[in-house]
């Protein structure tokens, strides 16, 4: 697939997540994650589990180093799980100064040549829908994403957390469009916007799982956000009342003994 660099001069090169950046006060200026030459903090964490990818720092300008205020901080991180069909990106950008901005976006997806025929969004009550977004929410998802209605290839967002401490006008937008300059197909999310004004602290979070799935049914995708939402916990708890414990025999539930259960050892010969 063919990266897009969003048409003539844009200034920057392609990408897929264009997230994190803000734009300065009076337009003055685009400050991208992806503009540093160079990450100034990353680290990568690797495991048989999953894999992290973490960078952190301030963001740069076009015209790097001619203009490098130091003013939003932002950390993003990755993490990619052996086979789930899923990967989840956790984004922080805090004030460590007070400043005004025109506009700001924390989470924007480019995918070029039309790979998708079709989106697909969620609302507040965690509903997935098929097409454009409806009015009124606009300013209020938690999910959207594309599918090709052929295929049955998918990519789709599913907000988990998007929040902000500090910091009042927080919007929950970002409606994808299946045509954007002819040539790609893209969401945006802007949650701060028209002229806000940051103060020293105004901290802006979010956590994102990415499902990379073949599309059957939005119920399929409602339930997979719900678990993500209220994942399995440990906890610690008595031992069940069904147990046999007698002198001299294992420890097993009610049918679990090697008198009562006999194909239990073969599985577990099988699983050795």
């Amino acid at each position: 697939m063919e990266l897009f660099a969003a048409g003539d001069a844009h200034g920057e090169p392609p990408h897929i997540d264009w997230a994190h950046d803000y734009v300065a006060s009076n337009n003055f200026q685009k400050f991208r994650m992806t503009n540093w030459a160079e990450c100034p903090n990353y680290e990568v964490v690797k495991g048989p589990l999953c894999v992290q990818v973490r960078r952190w720092g301030f963001p740069h300008s076009p015209a790097h180093p001619l203009f490098t205020p130091s003013r939003m901080h932002m950390d993003v991180k990755y993490t990619f799980y052996a086979g789930l069909p899923y990967f989840f990106k956790e984004g922080r950008m805090e004030a460590v100064k007070e400043f005004e901005i025109t506009y700001l976006r924390d989470d924007e997806w480019v995918l070029s040549q039309g790979p998708f025929t079709d989106l697909v969004w969620m609302d507040r009550n965690g509903v997935l829908h098929e097409g454009a977004v409806a009015g009124g929410h606009s300013d209020d998802l938690w999910g959207v994403g594309f599918f090709h209605r052929d295929t049955r290839d998918a990519f789709i967002a599913l907000f988990l957390e998007h929040s902000a401490e500090n910091f009042d006008e927080l919007y929950h937008s970002g409606s994808p469009t299946l045509n954007y300059f002819g040539d790609g197909q893209i969401w945006s999310r802007w949650p701060a916007r028209d002229g806000p004004r940051f103060k020293d602290g105004a901290v802006l979070k979010q956590r994102n799982a990415y499902l990379v799935i073949r599309y059957e049914e939005t119920a399929k995708v409602e339930g997979m956000r719900n678990r993500l939402l209220q994942p399995l916990q440990i906890g610690i708890g008595g031992l069940p009342k069904d147990i046999n414990a007698a002198p001299g025999q294992a420890l097993a539930r009610v049918g679990e003994t090697l008198e009562t259960a006999p194909l239990k050892p073969v599985l577990w010969a099988a699983l050795r």
